[in-house]
């Protein structure tokens, strides 16, 4: 793909512009969350997201593109890393955004431009997206505590033939591991998630602390793991 390929303001990064291109994605990760700069994960995990070798070889590899968006006065406001994987597969990652140009339609524009990129250079038919891993895991919540599975599976029986057997029977069948007295209470799974999915919303967009094992003290029916 050569410069010229990238329709407007798209095209692949170049190797004096490292500098600004680690820059930039260390603003987008690194820099303290605000109402519209909340893509940093300064809060979640420590460390440099990215530095001049890795950005070097990355871009020295002929089956990785560094995919960047320039504006009219030609600073670097948006970027990503496209790599062709095996088979008709492309990954998506190094995803950044100037804290300044987030919320405004930017990220979204340059996803669907890394898209076409992707099909027309490698032939891909799919798109793989790369995340941090920073998760809690809740202890013997075999049912899955992001669903409501065990109360669907007590209630829904209570509507009669409103409800289809085959439905029933599916989520029967789900519930089957995770709804036994061993398991967590649903209640309990509800309690821990709510706590959790408030903190995470608070540390983004209010700037406290997020919960973790290095600074609270969790109850044994807790996992907390990041990397």
């Amino acid at each position: 793909m050569s410069e010229a390929s990238v329709a407007g303001a798209y095209r692949r990064a170049r190797p004096d512009e490292v500098p600004a291109l680690v820059a930039l994605v260390e603003s987008a990760y690194r820099g303290e969350p605000t109402a519209s700069a909340w893509t940093t994960e300064a809060h979640l995990i420590g460390g440099q997201r990215v530095d001049r070798d890795m950005l070097g070889a990355a871009m020295a590899d002929p089956r990785t593109a560094v995919l960047v968006r320039v504006d009219p006065t030609g600073e670097l406001v948006a970027c990503c890393e496209l790599r062709q994987l095996d088979g008709a597969v492309a990954s998506f990652g190094m995803f950044a955004v100037s804290p300044d140009r987030q919320a405004a339609g930017v990220g979204r524009e340059l996803l669907e431009e890394a898209e076409r990129v992707v099909v027309r250079e490698w032939g891909a038919t799919r798109m793989e997206l790369s995340v941090i891993d920073v998760r809690i895991e809740l202890v013997d919540a075999a049912h899955e505590s992001f669903t409501d599975v065990c109360d669907y599976q007590a209630f829904l029986p209570t509507l009669g033939d409103a409800v289809p057997a085959l439905v029933i029977d599916a989520i029967d069948a789900s519930a089957a591991e995770g709804c036994t007295d061993a398991d967590m209470p649903i209640e309990r799974a509800k309690e821990l998630t709510n706590t959790f999915a408030i903190n995470f919303l608070e540390s983004v967009f209010r700037g406290g602390e997020l919960i973790s094992d290095a600074n609270t003290t969790l109850p044994d029916d807790i996992i907390f793991m990041s990397r």
